[in-house]
């Protein structure tokens, strides 16, 4: 074996690393704890879902005519900015502006902490041992990869809130429905105590009443042995309507005698336009409503009831 193949055999090869991963941290906004919010030194924005600010409640966001391009290049409109949220980071509280999308929740990456954020809190990442350090002041706090993955998600117990939510749904559901029977125990049961004086009122009606019924009146459609007349189509018996005043460029003319079948015209059409115009409609005045009766396709004997 020669001295330069040797030499070769010998050399210390760099041990290869395992994938550390993305960068998050634990950290809480308001109320709700995050258990992975992704460190990203390549966004210029920290994201947040427009779900989250809603549970969140963060106050009216700014309009702004920013946009962001997605993976797959598609356009997304923002809903806003909000400032000045305060992220509680260990024992610092930092605060940062974060930008709402109307986006689906990842339940691994919930929100993204970007540049603004990372260099408020002065955030060092160490690829190597897989961890991150965030200073304030000369006080520091590290929080490791790994440990942070093992971490539960937030949004797994939010979850369980949504079905405590149904079940007091159905419940307010079925006390509604024993209710009906009864509209007295409905509005009891129903009552805020806002409105008291209006309460009251019902209540003392129905008290009064001992019982509440209710008969729905039914409609005779014995159109041969009703008591009145049909009525009769408007160009048959013209009727008598009262006739509104009308701006300057408008005015009426008549289809029948007497003033009968009143139309709106322009005051702009001298007389010879308007005979014209009026001969066209005498024409096709079947086709014109003066009263519920003359509309196609309504019985006339329903109409009166």
């Amino acid at each position: 074996m020669t001295h330069r193949v040797s030499s070769i055999i010998a050399t210390t090869k760099v041990q290869k690393k395992e994938d550390p991963r993305a960068f998050t941290i634990p950290c809480t906004i308001g109320a709700h704890d995050f258990a992975r919010a992704l460190c990203d030194n390549e966004a210029s924005i920290n994201l947040m879902s427009l779900v989250i600010y809603k549970q969140a409640g963060l106050g009216i966001p700014r309009p702004t005519s920013m946009r962001l391009q997605m993976a797959d290049r598609s356009i997304k409109r923002l809903v806003g900015i909000v400032d000045n949220v305060i992220v509680k980071v260990g024992e610092f509280h930092l605060p940062a502006d974060f930008v709402i999308l109307d986006c689906a929740i990842d339940k691994e990456i919930p929100i993204i902490l970007g540049i603004p954020f990372l260099a408020t809190g002065r955030a060092l990442m160490d690829s190597e041992r897989n961890e991150i350090k965030i200073w304030v002041n000369d006080e520091e706090v590290t929080f490791q990869v790994t440990k942070a993955m093992k971490l539960p998600h937030e949004y797994e117990s939010i979850s369980v809130v949504d079905i405590v939510d149904e079940v007091e749904d159905a419940i307010e559901i079925k006390m509604e429905e024993q209710c009906l029977g009864e509209a007295l125990a409905a509005i009891l049961v129903n009552f805020d105590g806002e409105d008291m004086d209006g309460y009251m009122e019902s209540v003392n009606a129905l008290e009064g009443l001992g019982s509440y019924t209710y008969t729905p009146t039914k409609l005779s459609l014995d159109l041969e042995n009703r008591d009145t007349p049909p009525a009769k189509p408007s160009i048959i018996e013209p009727p008598q309507l009262e006739l509104k005043p009308l701006p300057p460029h408008l005015r009426y003319k008549f289809l029948g005698s007497n003033d009968t079948l009143p139309v709106i015209v322009s005051s702009l059409l001298n007389d010879m336009q308007v005979n014209q115009l009026l001969a066209v409609l005498k024409e096709h005045r079947q086709a014109i409503g003066w009263t519920i009766t003359d509309i196609r396709g309504i019985p006339v004997g329903i109409c009166e009831h």
